[in-house]
């Protein structure tokens, strides 16, 4: 039997990618402050609002539009978002080297990756992880 294909087929598709990316964002935003949060210095003020301005990019054209410019904007929007998160990125991945060279013992370290443990699905925490 062929698969169906309704009109509103590529809303849904669009609305789940909505979901998944705010979902994603949140975490992300979660996990940085609660990485940065015992120094509360300019390092977590500073990740925080670039994780915040990457976020605009959506807020200035209508997510859910599925037209053929519609979609090129959102694909658009999520590179930029993409490439502003590679520098928050690279700071985690700084703290998270930093954190691990200083360690002193097994339970040390355990505790650090724990603590960082929700953003290893990120690429470059992921390689600084690996560098242990």
């Amino acid at each position: 039997m062929p698969k169906r294909s309704y009109e509103h087929s590529n809303i849904e598709t669009r609305i789940k990618e909505i979901v998944n990316f705010r979902n994603a964002h949140q975490k992300l935003r979660e996990v940085v402050s609660k990485v940065f949060s015992e120094e509360r210095n300019e390092g977590e003020i500073h990740a925080l609002r670039e994780i915040n301005i990457a976020y605009t990019h959506f807020t200035t054209f209508d997510v859910l539009d599925i037209s053929q410019e519609g979609s090129a904007t959102w694909v658009q929007a999520r590179k930029q978002y993409e490439q502003k998160i590679d520098r928050v990125e690279g700071q985690i991945a700084a703290k998270l080297k930093d954190r691990l060279g200083s360690a002193k013992n097994a339970n040390e370290m355990f505790r650090v990756f724990s603590k960082f443990n929700a953003l290893f699905f990120r690429p470059k925490i992921k390689g600084a992880i690996q560098e242990y």
